[in-house]
């Protein structure tokens, strides 16, 4: 099993990847919430998502997939930061639904963009849930979320036994 941590880094407004595999034994079902509490870098990777990474060790490419090794030389921090998503800058925070509609209307073919990790990745902003149900025949859970400004957008998420809980 492969865990995708996103990571933003604020500072330039650009979200980069973190991948870490794990090995499952045979016949064994390993959920996202037993992945939650394995370690990486020392912490457990459900505190990594609301965590400011700083790393001596960490090398970056040119997908933006980040690889942390862990080392006794090198040092790695891991500190919680809470609700930082608040603070996101607006490249990654997306409070406008129309305007986020725009901008991607805009770029052009994915066949023509740069390969990059986590390209599209925001934290969404919602005031509302309009609607919300579940497509048994799917297995999916569909929900119609507005913006401030009452413009709506859809959430829908597939249901996998991977991830029970998600």
């Amino acid at each position: 099993r492969t865990a995708d941590l996103y990571l933003a880094h604020t500072a330039t407004g650009v979200v980069l990847a973190l991948k870490r595999r794990f090995d499952v034994p045979d016949g064994a079902r390993l959920t996202g919430a037993d992945l939650a509490g394995r370690r990486v870098l020392g912490a457990p990777l459900r505190s990594l998502a609301a965590a400011n990474i700083v790393s001596e060790s960490a090398a970056r490419s040119a997908g933006r997939v980040v690889r942390v090794t862990a080392g006794r030389i090198a040092k790695t921090t891991v500190t919680p930061i809470g609700n930082a998503w608040e603070t996101l800058p607006a490249g990654l925070l997306v409070r406008d639904y129309a305007a986020e509609a725009r901008a991607l209307d805009a770029l052009p073919p994915r066949l023509v963009r740069p390969r990059v990790e986590a390209e599209l990745v925001r934290a969404v902003e919602v005031a509302g849930v309009r609607d919300i149900g579940y497509r048994p025949g799917a297995q999916r859970l569909e929900a119609v979320v507005a913006d401030a400004a009452g413009t709506t957008a859809v959430v829908s998420a597939d249901y996998s036994p991977h991830r029970p809980a998600a």
